[in-house]
C-alpha cells in the first residue's frame, strides 16, 4: 500500500504480484531428456483505477540422441495473458536435428524456427509509476538447412 500526490491530490493504491510454479529437469547421458516448467503469475492493481492480469507460461523442452549420429531438439512455449477480459495465447515450437559422426568433419543440420509461425506476443505490465503494453513481433516462420565442414 502506498499514496502518490499528484496535483495535490492524494491517491491511494495498493498493489499485489504473486508467482507460483513448478518445474522437472531429467539430466540423463544415455536417455532422451525432457525440461517441463509451469509458472502462473497475479497482478492487481487498485487506484483510482483497477488494473488485474493473470499470465500461465508452460514449456517444454527435449533432447535426444538416437541412431548413434543423431541429435534432435525441440522446445515448446505457451503463453496465456488475461487483461481486462481480452485473452491472448502464444505457441511457439523450434526444433533442431543434427547428423554427425564422432570423427567426421562434416555436420549436417536442419533447424526450424517458429514453426505455428506466431506473429505477435503481447505483454502488459504494470507498477506504481507506469501501465505498460508490449507488442513483441516475432520474426515469421523459417527453416534452415546448413552444411558445416570443419578443417
Amino acid at each position: 500500500r502506498y499514496t502518490q500526490v499528484v496535483n495535490d491530490d492524494r491517491i491511494d493504491s495498493k498493489r499485489d504480484y504473486q508467482t507460483i510454479g513448478a518445474g522437472f529437469k531429467t539430466l540423463f547421458k544415455e536417455n532422451p531428456n525432457i525440461e517441463l516448467s509451469y509458472s502462473k503469475t497475479f497482478s492487481q492493481l487498485e487506484s483510482s483505477f483497477d488494473n488485474k492480469s493473470t499470465t500461465q507460461f508452460f514449456s517444454v523442452k527435449t533432447e535426444v540422441k538416437f541412431l548413434q549420429h543423431f541429435l534432435w531438439k525441440t522446445d515448446y512455449n505457451w503463453m496465456s495473458t488475461v487483461y481486462e477480459k481480452q485473452n491472448t495465447n502464444v505457441k511457439q515450437l523450434n526444433t533442431y536435428l543434427e547428423f554427425h559422426k564422432k570423427d567426421s568433419q562434416w555436420l549436417f543440420m536442419v533447424k526450424g524456427n517458429n514453426l505455428f509461425n506466431t506473429g505477435l506476443k503481447k505483454d502488459v505490465n504494470f507498477s506504481d509509476f507506469i501501465i505498460s503494453n508490449t507488442n513483441t513481433y516475432i520474426l515469421p516462420r523459417v527453416v534452415l538447412l546448413s552444411v558445416q565442414y570443419k578443417l
